[in-house]
């Protein structure tokens, strides 16, 4: 007598085009939410969406993923520190005197703590 194997109830669905792929991304960059109520909302695997966003940021050079933005100062704010604001509302006020290498470090180490 042979066991066959359980199999899984759940179907594949098919690869998404590349166009459908930028298509959800730019919804989902529009659309203001978290990646895990975007993929809910959507019946995405978060994990393909998160995998989708690597890809584009890597092929992009984007540094909005660990790395620094050209920023602009708004009126009224000192042009002597630097605040950087956390989803979480943590806030940290720097100084710009500190040097790019030592604020890239400093940085480097609040976010592995966040």
């Amino acid at each position: 007598m042979t066991i066959e194997p359980e199999h899984s109830q759940r179907t594949k669905r098919p690869r998404r085009s590349k166009a459908q792929i930028d298509a959800i991304l730019q919804d989902f960059q529009s659309s203001g939410l978290s990646q895990v109520e975007f993929a809910r909302r959507n019946s995405i695997a978060v994990e393909s969406l998160r995998q989708w966003i690597y890809r584009r940021r890597a092929k992009a050079g984007d540094a909005s993923e660990g790395g620094f933005v050209p920023v602009s100062l708004k009126s009224g704010m000192d042009p002597d520190c630097v605040v950087v604001r956390y989803a979480a509302g943590h806030e940290v006020s720097l100084p710009l005197s500190m040097g790019a290498g030592n604020l890239a470090q400093l940085l480097a180490i609040l976010l592995k703590s966040c």
